[in-house]
């Protein structure tokens, strides 16, 4: 067997092909010494010992990607769904306010809130496509989900944007 290309894994010590690493720059071979599989195994381990730090990790992590968690959550959704999606990450943009409620956006603390950032879909049969979404606050979501007459939706919009 061809041994050029091949690395020893420090977690599962078997001979792997380099493919089977993660990149790591700071490496001489450009790789990471544990292969994926034995990274994953590590975080997953880390992650069940250490469950306030790992919280807190993702919660960070999702403050400073507050789009990139939109698209990933809404791929998700869509993909359990089984709606259409063809959506790139540049297709979600997050304004500082709900276009429809007028509300400051802002992702919570400890979870969502009615100001949250979430994606609607304008027309719903026609799922998550380009020209289809847009970014509203959570509280317009819910009320927009659970009405089905315009002329309903139209008045609890405008009540909303009186009271609050």
């Amino acid at each position: 067997m061809n041994t050029e290309g091949m690395k020893s894994c420090f977690g599962c010590k078997k001979s792997k092909v380099l493919s089977d690493f993660n990149r790591d720059v700071t490496r001489k071979d450009g790789r990471k010494s544990r292969c994926a599989v034995c990274t994953r195994i590590a975080a997953n381990v880390w992650n069940a010992e250490n469950p306030h730090k790992a919280r807190k990790r993702a919660l960070a992590w999702q403050r400073r990607n507050p789009s990139r968690c939109l698209f990933i959550s809404t791929k998700c959704r869509a993909k359990r769904l089984g709606i259409a999606f063809n959506i790139s990450e540049s297709d979600i943009q997050i304004p500082l306010r709900c276009p429809v409620l007028d509300l400051v956006l802002s992702r919570g603390q400890e979870g969502p809130h009615d100001g949250s950032p979430t994606v609607d879909r304008i027309i719903p049969s026609k799922g998550y496509v380009k020209g289809n979404v847009i970014v509203i606050c959570a509280l317009a979501n819910r009320v927009k989900s659970n009405q089905t007459d315009p002329g309903v939706l139209r008045k609890v919009v405008e009540y909303m944007g009186r009271v609050c």
